[in-house]
């Protein structure tokens, strides 16, 4: 998933100029959540009954990236 989100990440920020992209995962979704973290999301909390289920409400931890954020690790490193 995360070779997978990277050149989605390069279209996003360099070919349609978007400042901002925000991922969002069960707080308990370990994998989810390590992929933003591979990918250099930041961590910007978690949303209380964020999501609607079938069992009821469920938190959401969320993470986003900006341009910025990109720019600084397209220098840094191929990505």
């Amino acid at each position: 998933m995360t070779r997978a989100i990277r050149p989605v990440l390069r279209f996003v920020f360099e070919d349609l100029k978007l400042n901002r992209v925000g991922l969002e995962a069960e707080p308990g979704n370990l994998k989810s959540k390590g992929v933003a973290e591979r990918l250099g999301f930041t961590f910007e909390g978690v949303r209380r009954d964020g999501w609607g289920s079938e069992d009821g409400f469920v938190d959401i931890a969320v993470y986003s990236m900006i341009a910025a954020d990109w720019e600084e690790m397209s220098r840094s490193k191929e990505v």
